[in-house]
């Protein structure tokens, strides 16, 4: 008889132990969970900034450059209208991308964020393209 309380008394603690490490376990899996959602908010808000920060600057380049073809010669300015078009274009493109971006999450969060870093250096390269093609014709 005194083996059988020791037995399921054993058989208890044994339980009770398990139902503790379990708990332990599941609490901490959940605190890394949530500390990688967290981790995950903090990149993707910081991806998005850096790319709205992008667009920012590169609106306020091509306003520049907008305001500077205006005293440039029928046949420039028509050429660089021409450029900063093709540079709106490609802003909005970047627009949308990180807009979608804004509302994507997962592998297709992945995806735009790559699209949207290539429509950002696209716009980039697009800017830096028509601003050279300024400045050759402004040397004239």
């Amino acid at each position: 008889m005194r083996l059988i309380v020791v037995f399921f008394t054993l058989t208890i603690v044994i339980l009770l132990s398990q139902y503790s490490i379990a708990e332990t376990v599941g609490q901490k899996t959940g605190k890394a969970i949530d500390s990688t959602v967290e981790a995950t908010k903090e990149v993707k808000d910081s991806v998005q900034t850096e790319l709205e920060d992008g667009l920012k600057t590169t609106k306020e380049k091509i306003a520049e450059l907008k305001e500077k073809t205006k005293s440039s010669s029928a046949a420039v300015k028509k050429d660089l209208d021409w450029q900063i078009k093709n540079l709106e274009k490609d802003q909005k493109s970047l627009e949308q991308n990180l807009s979608k971006l804004k509302k994507s999450s997962g592998r297709a969060w992945n995806r735009m964020k790559e699209g949207a870093d290539e429509a950002l250096q696209k716009l980039k390269e697009s800017y830096q393209k028509a601003k050279d093609e300024f400045s050759k014709h402004s040397d004239s």
